[in-house]
């Protein structure tokens, strides 16, 4: 008996049977409740649930598809083609990106096969010249740009006009190479040619609990959603710890001018008939990410990005069947689920409190059990429930999943106050995006930076200290009316909330 199989089994009907009492429980109380005011909450849940459902269970698929599934099979390289190694950076610190390049002239390949760049857009002289002179040392071609024109995009399609060699090996400037296989095997991957690139796994290096936990998002992407996309030839190219054939990217008109360009690059390849393949191992590891403002960056820029992505998904929806477009919707609306709806349950748990608050819980129901055995109900009672129901169902799915995916509850629930730490950032960029307003987040801060003084971590989470603030009053005022359900998870909510300004505090 496979027991990893039945686990995995198990949590797909877990998650599809939560998904429908979630979904029933929403239509009922849309049926019964008689006033306007109980029927919009009942329809908020009921539209909350179904957007959890379908997230949820694309998850539980992606989780289960991934499982035994067969590595992309690897051709010994009959010749050796030419590959550029190329690292971007932007005012990265000198001895960290010597490091990587140190660590990527050890790949196994032949030395007259490959040439070494350094893209570079530091705006910080000393940095760039620092960069320049270890380059014309080591032999590495250095391409200085002093403006940002497109970002990481503009200095890779900067780069591209002269490029010559015939596949491009992309590197963050503070990922390290652990397996010196990563160019034979990836190229050996390219086995017709409609493959426009090859990814692998992309990860942190181990660290705190803190950035223990902000890999572990990227595990999932990587072990799960990456594996299971692949099977229908639609993984991600990830932006580094990749390959990609010039002669198609070049086709294809380079990357575009976005903050995601590696997502645009994937979907721009998929929509034109050329696909990708994913390689579950591990070649290189970035630096871990310690600090909360650059994971909040970092989550800015996806969210941002992914919303910018909607159009081009949508220029070219009836490019793709019925799996890839699920997959495209869920890749593209993901964080926003992560985000938005922990808001959306938020602000339902005030609303029910206010509902009990002012008397329009008091109608009474009876539900009828068996015949002539019956038991009388209060709305308010089934509001509760759904407040109830609402907050556990988020608690214990996120536990439950991190038990069963990484064997950890503590790494679950520390990736629980992630989520809420950054949901107000990912909102945020999904509407900056929308109203194309600027794309940075606060400040960018370096790993070694290790917290933020509490004034400047109340400025930058100013908006989700005023949520947590008004959730807590609400909480109180709910107290002196002896609504105890109502206060505890009001007040429960507001720690949550209040995790952004803890984390920026404590985390910097």
């Amino acid at each position: 008996m496979d027991k990893e199989l039945l686990k995995r089994q198990f949590l797909v009907a877990l998650v599809v049977l939560l998904s429908l009492l979630g979904g029933g429980f929403g239509v009922y109380l849309t049926i019964i409740t008689p006033t306007a005011y109980t029927k919009f909450l009942a329809l908020l849940f009921l539209f909350s649930a179904i957007v959890a459902a379908f997230f949820n269970i694309m998850g539980a698929m992606y989780f289960y598809r991934s499982y035994n599934a067969p590595m992309p099979e690897m051709k010994p390289l009959k010749r050796f083609p030419t590959v550029a190694m190329v690292v971007v950076s932007y005012n990265e610190p000198v001895d960290m990106v010597e490091e990587t390049l140190e660590k990527l002239r050890t790949v196994d390949y032949p030395t007259d096969r490959m040439n070494f760049y350094l893209l570079d857009d530091s705006t910080d002289r000393q940095i760039a010249a620092e960069l320049a002179a270890y380059c014309k040392k080591n032999d590495v071609r250095f391409i200085h740009r002093t403006h940002r024109e497109g970002f990481k995009a503009g200095a890779l399609n900067n780069f591209l006009k002269d490029a010559t060699e015939e596949y491009i090996a992309i590197f963050d400037a503070d990922e390290v190479l652990v397996d010196g296989s990563f160019l034979k095997e990836t190229l050996g991957c390219f086995k017709n040619d409609k493959i426009a690139y090859v990814q692998t796994s992309k990860r942190y290096a181990k660290g705190s609990p803190f950035a223990d936990a902000v890999d572990s998002t990227f595990a999932f992407f990587s072990n799960f959603i990456q594996v299971s996309r692949n099977l229908d030839g639609m993984p991600m190219f990830a932006g580094s710890c990749g390959v990609i054939k010039r002669e198609i990217l070049e086709k294809l008109g380079g990357f575009d001018y976005s903050v995601v360009e590696d997502a645009a690059f994937s979907l721009k390849s998929d929509a034109n008939g050329y696909g990708g393949v994913f390689i579950p191992k591990i070649y290189a590891l970035g630096k871990p990410i310690e600090n909360f403002t650059a994971f909040g960056s970092q989550q800015w820029r996806y969210n941002y990005g992914n919303t910018q992505l909607m159009s081009d998904y949508l220029a070219n929806i009836t490019k793709f069947n019925l799996r890839k477009q699920l997959g495209y919707l869920a890749f593209i609306f993901g964080l926003h689920y992560l985000s938005m709806l922990l808001i959306i349950f938020a602000v339902l748990s005030a609303l029910i409190a206010f509902a009990n608050l002012n008397g329009i819980g008091e109608v009474y129901y009876t539900l009828v059990v068996y015949h002539s055995i019956s038991v009388p109900l209060t709305l308010r009672f089934q509001l509760e429930l759904l407040n109830v129901v609402t907050i556990f169902t988020t608690l214990l799915g996120v536990l439950l999943i991190s038990k069963i995916y990484f064997g950890s509850y503590s790494l679950g629930v520390y990736a629980y106050f992630l989520n809420f730490g950054v949901a107000f950032i990912r909102a945020k960029a999904a509407l900056a995006a929308l109203f194309s307003r600027a794309h940075k987040f606060g400040v960018i801060r370096k790993n070694n930076s290790p917290r933020l003084p509490w004034h400047k971590a109340l400025r930058l989470t100013w908006l989700e200290t005023s949520f947590s603030s008004v959730l807590f009053l609400a909480g109180i005022v709910a107290i002196t009316n002896s609504e105890w359900v109502s206060s505890f998870w009001l007040v429960w909510y507001s720690v949550l909330f209040l995790s952004p300004f803890s984390l920026a505090f404590l985390r910097g």
